[in-house]
């Protein structure tokens, strides 16, 4: 495994709003009790991710921080996860002061078993 393995480059990332549109109105949500994931899958997609945390997550203080564990814990996953024809939307129930890494990453890794994208 290289160190390039594990970034997550700025092309790996949703960035415009009509791509997260997409992935809400086609895609099939899986949840947990603090995290939710949207997944779109069609032949063709690259392998893309976006992080959200709305205004039930807290304050700007508490989503930033949200939306960084959420990066960070799908950083070390991503080379578990299935490479191509995905979109996939993570997004923050609870505010970012009750979340862990340790806990991140445990629901994203449940997430991710539950929508069939990493085996056990």
């Amino acid at each position: 495994m290289t160190k390039g393995d594990e970034t997550l480059r700025p092309r790996d990332k949703l960035r415009l709003s009509k791509e997260f549109a997409r992935v809400y109105d086609e895609g099939t949500v899986f949840r947990t009790k603090r995290l939710a994931l949207t997944v779109l899958e069609e032949d063709g997609l690259p392998r893309k991710a976006g992080f959200v945390a709305g205004r039930k997550a807290g304050g700007a203080v508490e989503r930033a921080r949200a939306k960084r564990l959420l990066r960070e814990s799908y950083r070390r996953l991503k080379k578990y996860v299935k490479s191509q024809g995905i979109h996939l939307v993570f997004a923050a129930k609870v505010p970012g002061c009750e979340l862990t890494y340790e806990i991140v990453k445990s629901d994203m890794e449940k997430l991710l078993r539950d929508a069939g994208l990493i085996s056990s």
